[in-house]
């Protein structure tokens, strides 16, 4: 006799767990870029860089332990095909911004803030 075995029932564990979740974070920070209006003129624009570098910090837990400069840049890269020159230019842009502390997680009272502000938004409208 067969035992069938759901695919819900099986885990993923630590490295095919840790390129899951990489991917998936890629998939929705790019969609979420897509959506800017007019993106291309924001090709090398230091804020978009930061608002990637943003997201991905408040994504991506230290146990998984993903080179966050690598997947901004691969995020980027994706959307624009960057060149390796532009790509350079993109990780001197992430060093300075890591360096002058303009990358930081957002703190716990701003994101439950947020969240009652579009729970009240929804109920409202």
């Amino acid at each position: 006799m067969f035992s069938y075995i759901s695919m819900e029932t099986v885990d993923f564990k630590h490295s095919v767990k840790n390129h899951l979740a990489e991917h998936e974070t890629f998939q929705k920070v790019v969609n979420i870029i897509q959506n800017i209006p007019c993106v291309e003129k924001l090709r090398l624009d230091p804020e978009l860089t930061l608002y990637v570098c943003k997201c991905l910090e408040n994504v991506i837990e230290k146990v998984n332990k993903v080179d966050k400069k690598a997947l901004v840049i691969r995020v980027l890269s994706s959307i624009f095909g960057l060149s390796p020159q532009e790509q350079d230019i993109l990780g001197q842009q992430i060093e300075f911004c890591y360096n002058n502390g303009k990358i930081n997680k957002s703190s716990v009272i701003k994101c439950v803030k947020k969240s009652m502000g579009n729970w009240i938004t929804k109920k409202l409208l």
